[in-house]
């Protein structure tokens, strides 16, 4: 089993600002963990586009991307997070079976 390395914040000070608070190299910066790769490619700039899909989202009111930022002591900021707010989304559900209970897990999921 492959171990996971996994990184804490020493000290965390949240700001939850807008998308376009960041410039396109903080969005470089940000980086989901192996095997999340997609969550990086929503809000990092295509350079063939010049654009993200998290801003492609706001301009054609698909949704909002909101950043949540940690702000350090020493004055820098990086992405910890990040949440899309849409309103148009269609619903399914997806589910697990929980094997110590016998039953199954239905979880509301949004596209």
């Amino acid at each position: 089993m492959e171990s996971k390395n996994r990184q804490y914040l020493e000290e965390f000070n949240p700001k939850i600002e807008g998308l376009n608070s960041a410039t396109s190299a903080e969005l470089s910066l940000f980086d989901a963990g192996k095997g999340f790769e997609p969550f990086n490619d929503y809000i990092q700039i295509n350079p063939k586009t010049n654009k993200s899909d998290a801003m492609d989202d706001a301009e054609n009111g698909k949704g909002t991307t909101h950043l949540i930022w940690n702000y350090k002591d020493d004055g820098s900021r990086e992405i910890v997070a990040y949440f899309t707010l849409s309103g148009n989304v269609v619903p399914y559900d997806d589910g697990i079976e929980n094997d110590s209970f016998g039953n199954y897990l239905i979880f509301p999921v949004f596209l």
